[in-house]
Formats: C-alpha cells, structure tokens, sequence
C-alpha cells in the first residue's frame, strides 16, 4: 500500500472526514487530499503528528515493506523466512519426486517377474511396465527436476523470494512431465518397432495425462507473470519525503 492508500484507510477507520483530519493537523483539505492521492508527502513533522494521531508508526505510514499493526508478528516471520528459505520448498519436491520413483521401480519389480513367466523377455517386460506407468513415472520424474531447479534457482534468490516466483516450478513441473512422456514414447517406439496406428493410439490413451501437464505449465506461468501485478507498489517514499525537506 501507498502512504496515501494508508492515510486514507486509517482516516476511514476513525470515520473521519478529509475536513476533520485537516483541522487536527492544522492543515488545509487540500494538503489531506493531495497527500491520499500520493500527489504529495507531508513534511516530517506531519509524519510525525500523524502516526501519534493513528497510533502507528512512522516507518508504517512511508514503508511499503513493513506490515500494518493488525498484522500478527507470526505472519511476519513467515513472510521473512519464505524471502530467505522459501528455496527449500524446492529440496522437498525433489525428495517426493524421487520417492516416487523408487516407489514405481519396487512395485514394477514384481509386475516385470509376473510377465517374464509369461515367456516375455526382460527388455520386453521392462517396455510393456513403462508403457503401463509411463503417465506416473513421467509426473514423478517431472516432479523431482522441477524440485532440483527450483531449489537451484532459487537459492540465487535467496532474501527476495516472493509468493508468485513459485509459479515457475509448476511450469517447469509441467513441461518436464511432457517432455518425458514424449521422449519415453518415440524411443520405445522406435525400440519396439511398433506402426503408427500404435502410437496414435497411445496418444488416445495419454491425451488427457499430456493436457494436465500443459495446463499445469499454463497455471504456473499466469502466476508467474501475473504475481507481480498482484503485489503492492513500491513508491520509495522514503527518497521522495528527502527530497520534499
């Protein structure tokens, strides 16, 4: 929020007119107006006698960063560690993601037994387990590299994450959820031989999996780009009340 958009929400709470917060400051309505149009600070002894009249304080009133009084201090060292540990959110998906994995490979261990004593071989009972858990074993994959690149990148940014920079690791769980699944298919097609009625067919099949990971990728990127616009301005006001003295 602007110094303006504070002024006015404070002066609306005490139900205060533009006229009647002017008188107590010894201001003009006009001076009042200006500054909750952020056409204007006040003078530092304004600021003053503002925060002792809203019982706030200064760097409330001129800081974009520091919270209103209502805010609970818990939700402010929440706000602190995500700026600085929100990285670690990207160690944890990558953890997931490889448990996944392991936890398809064990299970796919006694699936691959059951076809070799059908007189298939290992290559082949490998091939038809994928095929069967291509969809889970590319969302797993998918979901422990965004977790690594996530948790890479955002180390950079350590001490200036926010909220929508996490949009990113929805897209980069989605277009590598797709790219496995794409790659994995064309190279046991090609392994296997099969025609292209076959893979018609299996894209029938992983149509609606390869659409959730468009959209996943979709809905990341909208955060990411529109986060941004959510957030609050930050107007310096600090430099601009230096300059006004």
């Amino acid at each position: 929020m602007t110094f303006g958009e504070k002024l006015q929400k404070l002066r609306t709470q005490r139900s205060l007119s533009q006229d009647a917060l002017a008188e107590a400051l010894d201001v003009s309505r006009q001076a009042v107006s200006r500054w909750e149009r952020d056409e204007t600070l006040p003078e530092t002894e304004k600021v003053i006698r503002l925060s002792r009249y809203f019982a706030v304080t200064t760097d409330y009133l001129l800081l974009e960063e520091i919270p209103s009084p209502r805010q609970q201090p818990a939700l402010i060292r929440l706000h602190a560690w995500w700026a600085d540990r929100g990285w670690l959110l990207g160690v944890g998906l990558a953890v997931l993601g490889v448990l996944w994995l392991l936890r398809l490979l064990t299970g796919g261990w006694t699936y691959m037994r059951m076809l070799t004593e059908g007189h298939l071989s290992w290559f082949q009972a490998a091939a038809q387990y994928l095929f069967a858990c291509l969809e889970r074993i590319a969302a797993a994959g998918g979901l422990a590299a965004a977790g690594v690149l996530t948790a890479a990148l955002g180390r950079r940014r350590q001490g200036a994450l926010r909220w929508h920079h996490f949009g990113w690791t929805a897209v980069l769980w989605g277009t590598a959820d797709l790219m496995i699944q794409v790659l994995v298919s064309l190279w046991l097609f090609s392994l296997l031989e099969r025609g292209t009625m076959a893979l018609y067919e299996l894209w029938l099949g992983m149509g609606g999996t390869l659409l959730f990971a468009l959209g996943t990728a979709a809905l990341g990127l909208a955060v990411a780009l529109l986060g941004p616009k959510l957030d609050p301005p930050r107007p310096q006001a600090a430099a601009a009340l230096a300059d006004s003295k």
